[in-house]
């Protein structure tokens, strides 16, 4: 093979939470930089756009692309809805010897990417697949405040210690929580709740301060809401995209 080139790379579709499933979802289709995208009865096919000589190196930019499908996936929809599993390369020879046209080879891996799965109980049948993004990118924090995020769904972690982490990664930063509100486009009200809330409530078990108090009304679910929508914002910042600012009527009433 004179000149090899990846025309396209396949991959296996589905749930890897035990307790969602699909129905019978109509085909997703799209295209954006990396190439052209045709998802279809749990077979996702990408025809790439650029040039790439190997596998490995198609792969990494298009996995890139498909972890920030699974991340967005579970903060918008369910843990563990969607993940890709490598099936094949196609390879052509953009130039073959002559006299006939270049040989098609399908090169196979077993390498997954899955997504962590949730420990409900209540069972999911998904009559569509989750959206692609368009307006989000996994960043090294994005990954590592998903980590934690699903530590605490996992019930392996309080909420407000995982809350109150992200806000101090995001604040150990020159500019403190002033420059995380304006370079994320969030309100400082929601930064200063989440603040209190992740700091100076819950029990003897979960409060990070000694002279805390207990939450009342919605502020557990507020907070819970309000986390995980940072981590998002997080995510489209990282994408480009342009951001209107996240307000607390963004978010449940705390009333």
């Amino acid at each position: 093979m004179n000149d090899p080139h990846i025309e396209s790379l396949v991959y296996g579709v589905e749930a890897s939470a035990d307790n969602i499933s699909y129905g019978d979802p109509p085909p997703v289709e799209f295209q954006n930089s990396i190439g052209h995208f045709r998802l279809e009865d749990g077979v996702l096919t990408v025809e790439i756009a650029e040039h790439f000589a190997d596998a490995e190196s198609a792969r990494h930019v298009v996995e890139q692309y498909l972890r920030s499908w699974i991340v967005q996936t579970d903060l918008t929809a369910n843990p563990g809805q969607i993940e890709f599993t490598y099936q094949t390369a196609n390879v052509i020879d953009r130039d073959p010897p002559p006299p006939g046209p270049g040989n098609v080879i399908s090169a196979v891996g077993a390498a997954s990417m899955v997504a962590v799965t949730c420990n409900a109980t209540i069972s999911i049948q998904c009559n569509k697949y989750p959206d692609p993004p368009s307006e989000f990118s996994t960043t090294s924090d994005v990954e590592v405040f998903h980590a934690r995020w699903l530590q605490f769904r996992n019930g392996k972690e309080p909420l407000q210690s995982m809350a109150y982490f992200i806000l101090d990664n995001l604040e150990n930063r020159p500019g403190g929580r002033k420059m995380v509100a304006q370079q994320f486009g969030i309100s400082r009200k929601i930064l200063d709740r989440i603040s209190v809330l992740s700091s100076r409530k819950g029990d003897a078990l979960t409060a990070r301060k000694s002279d805390h108090m207990e939450m009342i009304g919605q502020e557990y679910s507020w907070l819970e809401q309000a986390v995980k929508r940072v981590i998002l914002r997080v995510g489209e910042h990282a994408s480009g995209a342009a951001l209107t600012k996240l307000t607390m009527a963004d978010l449940p009433n705390l009333d």
